[in-house]
């Protein structure tokens, strides 16, 4: 068992500050909500180098962008001289610094299209902007460089051509082909399918830390309710795990960007919950609210006053929501 996963920023910083660099100068502009966590993934796909203050051009101070414990991430004007500026790659003869990036222990996530075939075209727009939320979802929390979608048919390519210039994921026609990554993909893989049909809620027992961690989601947009249980298909000789919202799977929202937010919030969070409340409320839609409020006011009072609790909801609302639901049950 471990305590939390080090997020890509993080191990950014600690090999930084092993290097005595503390104040880095960004020179550019700033991507993303977590700048440091966009940088790290960046820098490991050799979008990024890094020179010492002693062999750049100048000395361009800059102001505080981000602060993550006692490092300290510098951009435009300012008056604090860094140790190290971060520039685009490009081809210049300045000396870079030379630093490895560990990221063997984040874990991936990956989407399964297997099920694209079902889907009307509208659920595969949808399916296309839930991938585009996900990779950002990645690129700040965790790492957008280990996301892949697999089971790729020919039926969803032109809508990926239509979105992407460059695809911010792996495209792979069957799981297996995650081999061609390397060597080490080849064994040693610990697989969590996240399967709200699963027996077992997930938890920190079922992350391998010696190996590399996948979990497993699937592409399924079901507007109308009928492919449910179809998640009990995908890789079905691996682990399936299902994350549980006071207790219901089916409370949690199920779009693959709010599954991704909840789990990749729940690994690395230094504060981390045992469970996964903390982080359902921290995404939950109002949308998604409202459908729990009207699913579960008959069937779990309980539960129903729960939600109104913890989202604060107005005397008001909830009597709007009840003539509503009072009124469909009168049909």
């Amino acid at each position: 068992m471990i305590n939390r996963i080090l997020s890509p920023k993080e191990i950014l910083v600690n090999t930084l500050k092993k290097r005595n660099i503390r104040f880095l100068k960004l020179v550019g502009y700033p991507e993303g909500k977590d700048y440091l966590n966009v940088l790290a993934n960046d820098i490991k796909k050799g979008k990024w180098d890094i020179v010492l203050n002693k062999y750049f051009f100048d000395n361009f101070p800059g102001r505080v962008l981000q602060k993550e414990n006692d490092f300290f991430l510098l951009g435009f004007k300012g008056e604090i001289l860094p140790d190290a500026y971060i520039i685009r790659r490009k081809n210049n003869s300045l000396p870079k610094l030379d630093i490895k990036l560990n990221f063997s222990k984040i874990p991936f996530f990956a989407v399964d299209l297997s099920f694209t075939s079902v889907l009307d075209p509208h659920e595969k727009d949808s399916l296309i902007v839930q991938l585009s939320k996900t990779a950002n979802i990645l690129k700040n929390f965790l790492s957008n460089y280990h996301y892949f979608v697999f089971n790729v048919k020919e039926d969803i390519l032109p809508y990926f051509s239509k979105a992407y210039d460059n695809y911010p994921f792996h495209i792979f026609s069957s799981f297996e082909d995650i081999y061609t990554l390397g060597p080490e993909y080849k064994k040693d893989l610990n697989i969590i399918v996240l399967d709200p049909n699963a027996d077992k809620v997930l938890s920190y027992d079922d992350i391998e830390v010696d190996k590399i961690n996948i979990f497993v989601l699937g592409g399924i947009i079901d507007k109308n309710q009928n492919l449910n249980g179809l998640t009990q298909e995908i890789l079905p000789n691996c682990k399936h795990r299902k994350i549980v919202y006071k207790g219901y799977a089916f409370a949690v929202p199920d779009r693959l960007n709010h599954i991704t937010y909840i789990v990749s919030r729940w690994l690395t969070d230094e504060n981390r919950d045992e469970t996964f409340e903390k982080y359902i409320k921290e995404i939950m839609p109002k949308k998604f609210l409202r459908y729990l409020i009207k699913r579960f006011y008959y069937k779990d009072p309980d539960f129903v006053n729960s939600l109104i609790k913890d989202y604060n909801i107005s005397k008001e609302e909830f009597e709007r929501l009840k003539k509503e639901i009072e009124g469909k049950n009168e049909m």
